[in-house]
C-alpha cells in the first residue's frame, strides 16, 4: 500500500493502522463504507405477513453465530425478560461454528419456547421487517452491515457500546447503548424499546434518516468517483 497513489480505509480505525505500517498520511482518502439500501427500501414498500403473529413482540438478530457475537448475553436477557412479559419472542437468522452450542444452551432455557434459530435465510431483509427490536452484543466490529440494513428499515436498535457499532448508534440519539459487559442496563433498554412506542419510532427515525445520508451505497460510489476522476484528471 505504501506504493499506491491513494490509500482509502474504509474506518477510523484503518485510516490509523494504514499511518502505523507507513502510508503517509497525504496519499490517505477516507471513504466511509456503504450498503445498497435500494433493497430495504423495495422491502419497505410490501406488506408484511409475518409483522405481529399472534400479537408477539419480535425481538432479532441478524448475524454470524461465533464467539465474538457474544450471543449468550442475547440469550440471558431474553430469558430474564421473558419471565415478566409473556407476549415475546426471540429470532435468529444466521450461522456459524457456535450455533449447536447456543442451540443446546437455549433448550435449557425457561423460554426456550419463543427461541427460533432459523439459519441462513434468503429472505432476511423480510424477517428484519417483522422485527420490532433489533439486537447485538457483540464484543468486536467493523461496521455491521445487518446493523445499517435495520437502521435503515426503521426498526429500534438496542447494542453495546463498542467501536463499529458507536459509528451508526448514538446513545439515546439513534438507539440506546449499553457499557459492554452491563447486561443489567441492556436489559432496561431491550424493555424500553420494545414497550414504549413513541421512544422507539423517534430513535428509529433518527436512525434511518442518518444511516440513510451517511451510509448509503450511493453516497460511497459518488465519493469514489470524484476519487477517480481527481486521480485521471492529469
Amino acid at each position: 500500500m505504501r506504493h499506491a497513489d491513494r490509500v482509502v480505509p474504509l474506518s477510523p480505525q484503518l485510516m490509523d493502522d494504514s499511518k502505523k505500517i507507513g502510508v503517509k498520511e497525504k496519499k490517505l482518502v477516507y471513504i466511509q463504507n456503504g450498503v445498497d439500501l435500494s433493497e430495504v427500501d423495495k422491502q419497505k414498500q410490501l406488506k408484511n405477513p409475518l409483522k405481529h403473529i399472534d400479537g408477539e413482540k419480535r425481538i432479532g438478530f441478524i448475524g454470524q453465530m461465533i464467539s465474538r457475537k457474544n450471543i449468550y448475553d442475547i440469550l440471558d436477557i431474553f430469558e430474564s425478560l421473558s419471565v415478566k412479559h409473556k407476549d415475546i419472542r426471540l429470532i435468529f437468522v444466521g450461522d456459524g461454528d457456535q450455533r449447536a452450542e447456543l442451540e443446546s444452551y437455549a433448550e435449557k432455557l425457561t423460554s426456550y419456547a419463543k427461541i427460533d434459530f432459523l439459519g441462513f435465510r434468503d429472505d432476511r431483509l423480510e424477517l428484519l421487517q417483522s422485527f420490532d427490536l433489533f439486537v447485538m452484543t457483540s464484543t468486536l466490529e467493523g461496521i455491521p452491515r445487518c446493523l445499517m440494513e435495520a437502521c435503515a428499515m426503521g426498526v429500534p436498535v438496542a447494542a453495546y457500546d463498542i467501536p463499529g457499532i458507536d459509528q451508526l448508534i448514538t446513545h439515546k440519539k439513534t438507539g440506546l447503548l449499553a457499557t459492554l459487559g452491563d447486561t443489567k442496563s441492556l436489559t432496561l433498554y431491550w424493555e424500553e424499546l420494545l414497550f414504549n412506542k413513541q421512544s422507539a419510532m423517534n430513535l428509529a427515525e433518527n436512525a434511518r434518516q442518518y444511516v440513510q445520508t451517511h451510509y448509503s451505497a450511493q453516497r460511497m460510489a459518488n465519493e469514489y468517483h470524484d476519487l477517480f476522476k481527481q486521480l485521471t484528471s492529469n
